[in-house]
C-alpha cells in the first residue's frame, strides 16, 4: 500500500480518536452520562430521544452541533476511502463480484451514517419536546443499519 493510503489511514485514525475520546464524552458528560445517539447502535424509542435530549445541557448541545457534527460529517468519507482502499487491494485475485459486494456495502454504510447525522441534526434542533416518532425512528433505524453495513463490510473484509 503507499503512503497515501497509510496518509488517509492516520487522518481516519485522528478523527475517529477525537470524535470517542475527546467530543463524545463530552457530550456524554453534558447530558448527565446519557450515551449520545451516535453511539446507540442499537437503536432507541422516542422516550430514550426525549429523556438524552432533557438531558443535554446547552454546552452538551453547542458541542453536539458544533465540532461533534463536523468530525462526523468528516468521518464517514474518510472511513469510505480506508475501506474501499483496502478492498481494492485485497481483491486483485477474487472475483469481481466479491469486491463490488463490499464496495456496496462500505457505500450503505456511510449512507446510513449521512442520514443519521441528518437525523440526529433535526431532533437536536427540535428538542426533546418537538421531536416526532417518526423522526426518532428514522434516526434510530439510520444508526441500527449503520452499525449493521458497516460491522457487515469489516468483517467481509477481514475475512479476505
Amino acid at each position: 500500500m503507499s503512503r497515501w493510503f497509510w496518509l488517509l489511514l492516520a487522518v481516519t485514525l485522528v478523527v475517529y480518536l477525537l470524535i470517542v475520546l475527546w467530543s463524545l464524552p463530552i457530550i456524554q458528560a453534558e447530558a448527565d452520562g446519557l450515551v449520545p445517539f451516535d453511539l446507540r447502535a442499537g437503536g432507541y424509542t422516542v422516550a430514550d430521544a426525549q429523556t438524552f435530549l432533557r438531558a443535554l445541557t446547552p454546552e452538551g448541545l453547542a458541542q453536539y452541533e458544533g465540532p461533534q457534527r463536523w468530525l462526523d460529517w468528516v468521518f464517514p468519507l474518510l472511513l469510505v476511502g480506508v475501506l474501499a482502499w483496502t478492498v481494492w487491494h485485497l481483491t486483485q485475485e477474487t472475483p469481481e463480484w466479491v469486491r463490488l459486494v463490499l464496495w456496496l456495502l462500505i457505500g450503505v454504510g456511510a449512507s446510513f451514517d449521512y442520514l443519521e447525522n441528518l437525523h440526529v441534526a433535526q431532533m437536536l434542533a427540535a428538542g426533546a419536546e418537538g421531536v416526532t416518532t417518526a423522526l426518532v425512528e428514522a434516526a434510530s433505524r439510520a444508526s441500527s443499519q449503520k452499525a449493521l453495513t458497516t460491522t457487515v463490510a469489516v468483517f467481509g473484509i477481514l475475512g479476505l
